[in-house]
């Protein structure tokens, strides 16, 4: 089965614990997609939706503790957008585990990857871009 997300050097942002963090983040998404193409049992897929918000909630609060610290003049617009996949994730979270949940899974799968590549490749990279003229690798 091809990945939901194929890591590839463009999802690169230039420093090594936010593009360690992202290849984490795709492989939990990646486990999530096989899980539920799989016919995975609720729990399992519950789980897997556990620790993709756990440890994308432990990456935001590092990527943000890093961009404060660095100085980064749009630190502020970057934490709404991630306050909003934030929220968005915890709401599909909670209504997955209640099964109100609104969409399809394999809705939910293309909308899970549509706005992690989207959030990479624009807002990230323009941070990494930042981050790299300042010598943080």
């Amino acid at each position: 089965m091809t990945p939901l997300i194929v890591w590839s050097d463009e999802l690169c942002v230039g420093v090594a614990g936010m593009d360690e963090d992202h290849r984490q983040l795709v492989e939990i998404i990646n486990e999530l997609c096989e899980s539920i193409v799989h016919g995975a049992d609720r729990e399992v897929v519950n789980a897997i939706l556990d620790r993709l918000v756990a440890v994308n909630g432990q990456h935001f609060a590092s990527e943000e503790k890093l961009l404060q610290d660095a100085g980064y003049p749009e630190v502020m617009d970057h934490k709404l957008e991630h306050d909003q996949m934030s929220r968005w994730a915890i709401d599909c979270e909670f209504h997955f585990h209640q099964g109100t949940l609104s969409v399809t899974l394999p809705e939910l799968l293309m909308q899970l990857r549509e706005r992690t590549l989207s959030h990479i490749l624009d807002s990230d990279k323009h941070y990494g871009r930042f981050l790299n003229q300042k010598g943080i690798y």
